[in-house]
């Protein structure tokens, strides 16, 4: 396990997925897409749809019990102007199961080898 600065989580809030015009439907968890918290795209930049955030796209992720921490370090850290975090990034315990895979395996064969 190992805690991670998440510089790159105000993702979670920029309006960067994409949807052409005329794309619409349900998406796999019950929302209509593109939604109704969508922005224009740029026709002068060769956009002809709408921009919704990763977290409008997939609402069950506010469900998560991080979700109010990230959120809240959002309103209060993150500076739209600057892209950077001000009050620090989130901070995030992971487990990286690869990593201790690879660790595993690297032993075992270090057994099978040696012994």
């Amino acid at each position: 396990m190992t805690e991670e600065d998440r510089e790159d989580y105000d993702r979670f809030f920029r309006k960067e997925v994409y949807f052409p015009n005329g794309w619409n439907g349900t998406f796999g968890q019950g929302n209509q897409i593109p939604g109704a918290s969508t922005i224009p795209s740029d026709p002068q930049r060769g956009g002809n749809g709408v921009y919704t955030s990763f977290a409008d796209l997939r609402p069950k992720i506010k469900q998560d019990p991080a979700w109010s921490s990230l959120e809240s370090k959002y309103q209060s850290s993150f500076n739209e102007a600057t892209g950077k975090w001000e009050n620090g990034a989130p901070v995030f315990t992971y487990h990286r199961f690869w990593s201790q895979v690879d660790m595993a395996t690297a032993y075992a064969e270090y057994h099978r080898l040696i012994n």
